[in-house]
């Protein structure tokens, strides 16, 4: 029968327990670059989504100028003029 306190196989050889160990911290490396590399492109997704919104805004007040303009050019000559000049 076999005894059962004393392990099955020998205890790794300190190579070996060298070569688990830097392949633990060599795991952990990767771990936190892939974390970082996350972290980067949320990071980038969210600058998009800022930007996005900007340039809705944007378009809207360039539509809302336009639209504006438009409507005082197509009023006549001397309520144009009073029209532009209480715009500026």
């Amino acid at each position: 029968m076999p005894n059962l306190f004393t392990p099955s196989r020998p205890s790794p050889s300190p190579i070996q327990r060298l070569l688990m160990a830097t392949l633990v911290v060599v795991a952990l490396f990767l771990l936190a670059a892939f974390y970082e590399v996350a972290q980067g492109q949320v990071r980038a997704a969210h600058q998009r989504e800022a930007q996005a919104r900007i340039q809705v805004q944007t378009a809207a007040e360039t539509r809302t100028q336009r639209e504006r303009l438009t409507a005082a050019f197509q009023q006549p000559i001397g309520v144009q003029s009073v029209a532009y000049t209480l715009s500026r």
